[in-house]
């Protein structure tokens, strides 16, 4: 998997959104669903990936393995949530989500593997990915984030949308040739 990855946070909600905000094609839209307005691209997001086997940053994904999904969301905002997902290029959900950090919870939509917040949190999250067994090639994350305003509504609430695409790691051949 690549050395980002994308989380994707659906509305503050004190239980999580449930279903799948994440934005990705085939979703049920994105924290502006419920909390109005229009998704902006981008904002003050950064994931990363870490190789669990090897503590090294990802750039790409091996098939079989489990990286660490780092995500840090910036701003002002103390009731900050996310959804996560990841499907290949038919839409199809690829890889399974395991090992979710305090204040998040994993479940099933559809055919996609989801991990979100389930209390709104300060926008520090970390979930494991472990890539199919077999490779499908391209990979990419989804993910909505919400940065809630604590007003006890919906409204004045921003949302964030983000993708970040990884390609399956090329095996490395070696021919010798011993005379």
């Amino acid at each position: 998997m690549a050395g980002a990855i994308l989380v994707v946070l659906n509305s503050s909600n004190a239980n999580g959104p449930g279903g799948d905000r994440t934005g990705a094609p085939g979703s049920s839209g994105n924290c502006a669903s419920c909390h109005g307005g229009t998704a902006n691209l981008g904002g003050d997001i950064v994931i990363s990936a870490v190789d669990k086997s090897t503590a090294a940053v990802a750039t790409e994904y091996t098939p079989g393995k489990t990286y660490t999904i780092g995500i840090k969301m910036g701003g002002t905002s103390t009731r900050k949530g996310f959804q996560i997902t990841a499907i290949n290029s038919s839409n199809v959900g690829i890889g399974t989500f395991s090992g979710n950090s305090t204040g998040t919870r994993i479940y099933t939509s559809g055919n996609r593997s989801i991990c979100g917040h389930n209390t709104p949190g300060l926008g520090v999250w970390y979930v494991d990915w472990t890539a199919p067994a077999t490779g499908v090639g391209a990979v990419t994350f989804y993910g909505s984030f919400l940065g809630g305003n604590n007003n006890g509504s919906t409204s004045g609430d921003v949302t964030y949308i983000t993708s970040s695409t990884f390609q399956q790691a090329t095996p490395c051949t070696v021919t010798a040739n011993i005379t």
